[in-house]
């Protein structure tokens, strides 16, 4: 049976440590099965439309604050951070106007050459 380590690692995988955290959360704290496929589809599609491919930009929150959104039916994913090559920021979902998840993150480039763009090319579906 696979254990947690193995779940993060394939999620790590496949959508970055980000989503891991909304996977996680969902699975772990949840009891519909397919509403939970259904939401973890979403948020995938979410941050695949929004941070990963340069997309869903909207009007700034807070001064400086770089803020994404993306809706799909009664779903809203909202992404908004601060900073540059340091970042801090907050992902939320709200189901039907309601706020139903979260997360904070925080972090740093730490390579002189990295480049945001990697995230089009991770984050496209996979065949």
């Amino acid at each position: 049976m696979a254990g947690r380590g193995d779940d993060a690692a394939r999620a790590l995988e496949r959508f970055g440590v980000l989503c891991y955290d909304a996977v996680n959360h969902i699975i772990m704290h949840e009891g519909n099965a397919n509403m939970n496929k259904e939401i973890i589809s979403f948020l995938i599609k979410a941050k695949q439309s929004t941070y990963a491919s340069k997309g869903g930009e909207t009007a700034s929150s807070r001064k400086k604050s770089h803020d994404l959104m993306y809706r799909d039916a009664n779903y809203m994913y909202y992404d908004t951070y601060l900073g540059g090559s340091k970042f801090a920021g907050e992902e939320a979902l709200w189901i039907s106007e309601n706020p139903y998840w979260c997360m904070n993150y925080a972090g740093r480039v730490i390579g002189d050459h990295f480049s945001g763009d990697f995230f089009e090319r991770s984050a496209a579906p996979r065949a």
